[in-house]
């Protein structure tokens, strides 16, 4: 892990905060190494999902899903100021 992405060992509101960024940077890096992005272009060209696209359709949507409570629980932490 590089210096700029460690998290120092004390909790608090500035603990939870870099761990929350680290979890949605992580959970869009996993999107995009997968090419999701690709794939649900793919699925969705055609504006139908095939019941052999569904099963895809639906883990890239879960993955979605991670990525927007990662984000969401990142803009629920407190500012300090």
């Amino acid at each position: 892990m590089s210096p700029a992405l460690s998290i120092p060992p004390q909790g608090g509101i500035y603990h939870a905060e870099r761990l929350r960024k680290l979890t949605l940077v992580d959970a869009v890096y996993a999107f995009a190494d997968d090419r999701l992005d690709r794939e649900l272009i793919d699925i969705a060209r055609d504006g139908v999902i095939s019941e052999d696209e569904r099963e895809r359709f639906d883990r890239i949507v879960e993955k979605i899903r991670t990525i927007t409570a990662a984000a969401i629980a990142l803009a629920s932490v407190p500012r300090g100021g």
